[in-house]
Formats: C-alpha cells, sequence, structure tokens
C-alpha cells in the first residue's frame, strides 16, 4: 500500500472524483427536471436508482481504502490520524478528492516533507 503505481494513483484519482461529480450532476439533472415537468420518467427514475446504490458502494469502498491507509502506513503522523479520519467521515464527497491529491498525487513534493517516520 506504501508504494503505488502512477496508474493505480491516477485510477484512485478518478474513483475519487467520480461521488463529486455524481452529486453536482444529479442536482442539475433534479433542478432541470423541476422546472420542466413535477415527475421523473420511470426509466429516468431505475437508472438513477441502480447509479446511487453503485456511488454509495463506491463511496463505501473508498472509505475502507482511505481509512485503512490512513490507521495502517506510516505516511500519515500519529496525531493527524483521527483528524483525516473525521474530516473523510465528515466531509465525504468533498474530502474524497482533497484526501487523494494531498497523499497520493502530491505526495512527491509535499507528503514525504510532512511526514516524520514513527
Amino acid at each position: 500500500m506504501n508504494r503505488l503505481s502512477r496508474p493505480v494513483k491516477a485510477f484512485l484519482g478518478f474513483l475519487s472524483f467520480l461521488p463529486l461529480v455524481y452529486t453536482v450532476s444529479l442536482a442539475l439533472l433534479f433542478i432541470t427536471y423541476l422546472f420542466r415537468t413535477p415527475h421523473l420518467p420511470v426509466i429516468v427514475a431505475r437508472g438513477l436508482l441502480f447509479s446511487h446504490i453503485a456511488v454509495i458502494l463506491l463511496i463505501v469502498s473508498l472509505f475502507v481504502f482511505y481509512f485503512r491507509f490512513i490507521f495502517k502506513s506510516g505516511r500519515i503522523p500519529k496525531p493527524m490520524r483521527a483528524n483525516w479520519a473525521a474530516f473523510l467521515f465528515v466531509g465525504n464527497v468533498l474530502a474524497l478528492p482533497l484526501f487523494w491529491y494531498i497523499h497520493f498525487q502530491h505526495d512527491q513534493t509535499l507528503g514525504k516533507s510532512m511526514v516524520k517516520p514513527d
């Protein structure tokens, strides 16, 4: 887990941004349907149900991966581990891309200088 290849980091970043993109697009979809028609078509509602379940499962999977990274890897200082876990849990969709950027994308310059070995 300490050493992920560049394509794996990029894919993890893509997965981290998907819930945010989904949330914004879902809000825009509801706003447009609200002004056009009072009811969603059945096919759209079923598609939204399945996509919503898929995004929920993705978020739970990312939580499991990131929480394991926070508490099992030595790259985050012990005093900051609980803070990051709480930030991910409370910040949810907004916090996932931020955590990915700080600890996976930008780790060559920022992450290594911040973390002291335990």
